[in-house]
């Protein structure tokens, strides 16, 4: 489980080993009481501080483990964190799957489609054979290249806002 970002606990481990902060345990201590600062935020922080703690002195980045049909989380050093989810990792993914709609379909369909395009590309590539056009291949123009470049603007859009079919983004 990946509770915070791993970038963080690599700052922390390495400001925590700052010859400023080494000089005296307390220093150093403080230092990662910034663990405690997203508390506020997420109701779990609290509940993870100590093991954090324990690695990052142990000059480790924290780890955390779950199991798919759990609610409960295992730090790094075995000790059991009982109920910590509210719902397991099956029934978040069931959940989540039930409320998928034909967009989202069509979305995940699209990156499959995308990822098998690219590795067949990859495939031809790789035994350097140069890639045949189609039998419908027809020329570019200016007007279907800007066509299709509106086009995939059109799509990236709703991807990267979530703008639904219908709906064309203001400005």
């Amino acid at each position: 489980m990946i509770l915070r970002p791993t970038y963080l606990y690599m700052l922390l481990l390495r400001g925590s080993l700052h010859p400023n902060n080494v000089r005296d345990g307390l220093d150093r201590d403080r230092y990662l009481d910034r663990l405690f600062f997203d508390c506020q935020k997420w109701p779990y922080p609290a509940r993870i501080v100590a093991a954090e703690r324990a690695a990052l002195l142990g000059g480790d980045i924290p780890l955390f483990t779950t199991r798919v049909n759990s609610r409960d989380l295992w730090t790094c050093r075995g000790e059991r964190l009982s109920d910590f989810f509210q719902q397991s990792g099956a029934l978040s993914v069931q959940t989540l799957v039930q409320h998928l709609s034909e967009e989202d379909l069509q979305r995940q369909c699209w990156f499959i489609e995308a990822s098998l395009t690219s590795l067949f590309v990859e495939a031809q590539r790789a035994r350097r054979q140069p890639r045949k056009l189609p039998s419908t291949f027809i020329p570019a123009t200016r007007d279907r290249l800007l066509a299709q470049a509106s086009q995939i603007g059109r799509r990236l859009s709703q991807l990267a806002f979530g703008t639904r079919k219908g709906q064309e983004q203001a400005g």
